[in-house]
């Protein structure tokens, strides 16, 4: 009984404390949205999602927001996103396709003749009756992470057709254990919640006070510097995070094909071709724990065998490098050696696997491996096409060792590590014309008349790929190159040789590829893609190149016509009308530009330009000032800077953006020489 008592006592003591914990719960469930609200009505933070409502000649769009990638990258290393502006409405008769990937995709180095456009061409050749809508969502140094909350946007957008080609960023992009831009913070159980976090104004206010409280960044970089922003970032393939990294993909991939397949699209998935024979590792890292005593008698085989491999010693080299292998075989840089001697012991089997090796080992892990290629093959066969449709396999790994000499893909398909060539990417387009034929079918939407698939030099003439874009393409990828990680591979110099013979080739080509064969080049294309804004820019590039200003401006106007969220053709329109002498126009445009890349540091500086020009020096400092966060050259801005603080009578802060200026780069003749001068009338520094 006294038991009995105790028990009903107790339960009348606490039954009060669930009404209060419903409210507590029901407080904090209203709280967070208020708060939200709140902030947005204060203006306070961004808008996280991918796609932005756009309404635009009665007609409404879903427009790639500028800022969905701040929840995934700090500061001013978001990467710029191509202008993409969907339809609400989708037109009978249409078919809707997304590709999601990353720089590869995007392609890198030009996106106007990336394997997507190269799609679209070879798609609408082969079924006429069918208008085909290519958008390409991919982005350089997104990750499977940030994929996937793009692809849950696009899935509402009435897709037909997903293709996803993604997998080289997985361990040096976003939450991955080799990134410099957010935390690797493990499985995707805390990683999603995290990013979503991120996305709200509330996750942003909390942000912001935590980095207030640290008083720094937390150690990411300030500035956008390319791949060797990552020389420190080394991930050995014995890194106990690398499960969770694989694994954390092919939860991602998983939920990409959810998101697509829910919307009733089907999925073609693609293995990831990457250059295996004319692509060095990045970074070599022996065995944990290595003696001293085998780490010296490696190096001494190892170093033997390279120069009997110089000399043309081949067996001899083959030995001494299988013995270092013996003492230790998990430096990537010993297989890659072992496959090119391989290949020149016409071995092309045994080649194969260690140039795979080689990938795998690489420190630096800007490729998608053999794990990461396995998993993309897993989750496809795990799916697979039904009567209905479904997931197809687009084994674009071996297709690209299957059409390369040896079996090994290289620089015929590649610039360097990943990046395509015009003949890889459009044999990667044209390995997924079949599939989506199959895709087509099973929706009863194949027709039955079918044209044939246009070759690389039919695309050609279609994209208008003349030689002046070979050029730019060839002059990018050679000054990449020359950089880090580049720059320490053991095949740098052969590279750079060949880049640079490449480029003198291509400039006697642009040089003989005259304005009117050009001309004619691009008029055709126009005439029968009209609606083509990358067409109309690149068309503006080459008037903007040969002089011809106006027709340039008219040529940026028309692709503004068509895509006016393009933040770089409007960068491109202003420049030329400086050069023009219409300083007014060149302002709005730029004020265009940064209402879509707010956050650009060259359109700050243009538009600061422009409005010191126009002696408006107040103004031309703030954006002077935002220019110096972005990626803009420096030493030119502050000594831009410097002279619009001179025209304000501000001697002391413009001796301080000077004297930075010349600490960046201690040539800079105008700089010291405006310096001096200063100095001379007794102007001081008070810091930049």
């Amino acid at each position: 009984m006294a038991e009995g008592g105790d028990t009903g006592k107790g339960q009348v003591k606490n039954g009060p404390k669930l009404p209060f914990l419903g409210a507590a719960l029901l407080s904090i469930c209203l709280f967070f949205p208020a708060l939200e609200g709140l902030l947005k009505v204060c203006g306070y933070g961004y808008h996280g999602g991918y796609l932005l409502p756009l309404s635009r000649d009665g007609k409404r769009y879903g427009m790639v927001n500028p800022s969905h990638l701040r929840a995934f990258f700090p500061g001013r290393l978001v990467p710029y996103a191509d202008p993409v502006l969907i339809p609400d409405r989708k037109d009978s008769g249409v078919y809707r396709i997304f590709i999601l990937g990353e720089s590869a995709a995007a392609g890198t180095p030009d996106p106007s003749f990336g394997f997507s456009r190269m799609l679209e061409r070879m798609l609408e050749a082969r079924h006429a009756g069918i208008r085909f809508e290519v958008f390409n969502l991919s982005v350089t140094a997104i990750n499977s992470h940030v994929l996937l909350s793009m692809a849950k946007e696009a899935a509402r957008h009435r897709p037909d057709l997903f293709i996803v080609y993604m997998g080289n960023n997985e361990v040096i992009g976003p939450f991955g254990p080799g990134t410099v831009f957010v935390p690797f913070l493990g499985r995707n159980a805390f990683i999603r919640p995290v990013a979503a976090l991120r996305a709200t104004r509330t996750g942003q206010l909390l942000e912001g006070f935590l980095a207030g409280m640290r008083g720094s960044a937390g150690g990411a970089p300030q500035k956008w510097a390319g791949m060797e922003m990552f020389l420190s970032r080394t991930v050995t393939r014995d890194d106990p995070r690398l499960p969770t990294a694989y694994a954390n993909f092919r939860g991602n991939l998983e939920g990409i094909v959810a998101a697509a397949r829910s919307s009733g699209a089907q999925v073609i998935v693609a293995t990831v071709a990457t250059n295996l024979r004319d692509n060095a590792p990045f970074a070599s890292s022996h065995r944990a724990g290595i003696s001293p005593t085998d780490s010296l008698a490696w190096s001494a085989l190892f170093d033997s065998a390279a120069v009997l491999a110089q000399a043309g010693q081949a067996e001899s080299a083959l030995s001494a490098f299988r013995r270092a292998a013996a003492i230790d075989d998990r430096p990537a840089e010993i297989h890659f050696r072992l496959g090119r001697l391989l290949l020149g012991m016409d071995r092309p089997g045994e080649a194969a696997i260690e140039f795979q090796f080689a990938e795998d080992g690489d420190a630096l892990r800007f490729r998608a491996d053999s794990r990461i290629n396995g998993a993309i093959r897993e989750t496809a066969r795990a799916h697979g096409p039904g009567r209905t449709g479904g997931v197809w396999l687009a084994d674009a790994d071996s297709v690209f060792r299957a059409n390369a000499p040896d079996h090994a893909p290289g620089r015929e398909f590649f610039y360097e590590h990943v990046h395509l060539r015009h003949e890889g990417n459009h044999l990667l387009a044209g390995l997924m014309v079949p599939f989506v034929d199959s895709a087509l079918a099973a929706t009863g939407r194949l027709p039955e008349t079918r044209g044939s698939v246009p070759g690389p030099e039919a695309v050609r003439l279609s994209l208008a790929l003349t030689g002046w874009n070979k050029l730019g393409m060839a002059e990018k990828i050679l000054a990449l190159a020359e950089r880090p990680p580049f720059a320490g591979t053991s095949d740098h110099a052969e590279r750079v040789a060949l880049l640079k013979h490449e480029v003198d080739s291509l400039q006697v080509y642009a040089s003989n590829d005259s304005l009117q064969t050009a001309l004619a080049e691009y008029q055709e294309a126009i005439g029968s893609h009209p609606d083509d804004a990358y067409l109309h820019r690149n068309l503006g590039e080459l008037f903007y190149a040969c002089d011809y200003l106006p027709e340039a401006a008219d040529a940026f106007r028309k692709a503004l016509d068509i895509l006016p969220q393009d933040s770089r053709t409007s960068q491109r329109l202003a420049r030329t009308l400086i050069e023009l002498k219409d300083a007014p126009a060149a302002i709005l445009e730029y004020r265009k530009a940064l209402a879509f890349s707010p956050r650009s540091g060259e359109l700050h500086n243009g538009l600061a330009n422009a409005l010191a020009g126009m002696g408006e020096h107040a103004e031309a400092v703030r954006h002077y000032r935002e220019a110096l966060k972005g990626e803009s050259p420096l030493p030119e801005v502050r000594f831009n800077l410097a002279r619009t603080y001179i025209a304000l009578g501000k001697a002391s802060e413009a001796v301080a953006q000077l004297e930075a200026a010349l600490m960046q780069e201690p040539g800079f003749e105008a700089a010291a020489r405006e310096l001096r001068r200063l100095k001379a009338a007794g102007a001081k520094g008070n810091g930049p």
